[in-house]
């Protein structure tokens, strides 16, 4: 009786220790990563601290993070902590209610998510004064890419020809009124090809230039039993893309024109 007197102190302080050790253990880490420097964070609406938030303990479960700064709300959702996890708020991409406009980080973000995901492969058509035709698009990396345009037809005692190839490069991709949008130049090349049984001439284009891509979906304009039906959803997700070049443009090796031009058209991703 008297060994387990004596063992008593022993005793409480090792179950003190194990509880000590079991409630670090459940105690969950949460980090808040906000932009503003004057913001409070709270947490189960209780303020937290001021800007970021770094290494606070908090409980398994939902939390209700929101962020304030003169009486609005900046940044507000419930995030779920998980055991054994460290979780991190990132608000610094978050579009603020005070405005429409998110900032150039998350900009260039999602434009950069969407630019993956747009695909590589483009089909559809080349409209110019000099070289219009079915065209396709590939992109070899995010930046660099090539485009190959072709038509041909036959008349009545005539045919006509057009072969047109370019390199593309990338200049920045960002997001125009909600819409992903690519800017980039280009360098190209073409030959258009006429035949009759008296003649035959060639006539030649060089072309440096620059464009603007975007995503435009006509879902909303098109009748509802056609969007139903969903007869044309390469149209829904095509890229028109506008673009100004100085051409210089030869006929039987003689130059005939030399200025600006203005091409474009619409092409479906894969």
């Amino acid at each position: 009786m008297l060994d387990m007197l004596h063992s008593l102190p022993m005793i409480r302080t090792i179950v003190a220790g194990l509880i000590l050790f079991f409630n670090f253990a459940s105690a969950e880490i949460l980090n808040v990563s906000n932009p503003d420097p004057h913001a409070v964070i709270y947490i189960d609406g209780q303020a937290i601290g001021v800007g970021s938030v770094s290494n606070y303990d908090v409980g398994v479960g939902s939390h209700l993070v929101r962020i304030e700064k003169e009486g609005l709300t900046l940044y507000s959702e419930i995030v779920e902590v998980e055991a054994g996890l460290v979780k991190t708020v990132n608000a610094e991409n978050f579009v603020s209610i005070k405005t429409t406009i998110p900032n150039k980080g998350a900009k260039l973000a999602e434009a950069q998510r969407v630019r993956e995901s747009k695909g590589d492969l483009g089909v559809g058509v080349l409209v110019s004064p000099f070289n219009s035709g079915f065209s396709c698009k590939y992109f070899f990396t995010n930046r660099w890419g090539a485009q190959v345009s072709l038509w041909s037809e036959s008349r009545v005692n005539e045919g006509f020809y057009n072969e047109n190839i370019r390199g593309l490069y990338v200049i920045s991709d960002t997001l125009f009124d909600k819409s992903p949008t690519s800017v980039y130049l280009f360098v190209g090349a073409s030959q258009n090809g006429r035949r009759s049984p008296t003649s035959e001439s060639l006539e030649g284009l060089l072309e440096v230039g620059i464009g603007v891509e975007t995503k435009f979906d006509l879902s909303s304009s098109m009748p509802h039993d056609l969007n139903s039906t969903a007869l044309l959803p390469f149209i829904y997700a095509s890229y028109l893309s506008i673009e100004v070049s100085l051409v210089r443009y030869n006929k039987n090796n003689a130059p005939s024109y030399e200025g600006m031009s203005i091409s474009g058209g619409p092409h479906y991703y894969f």
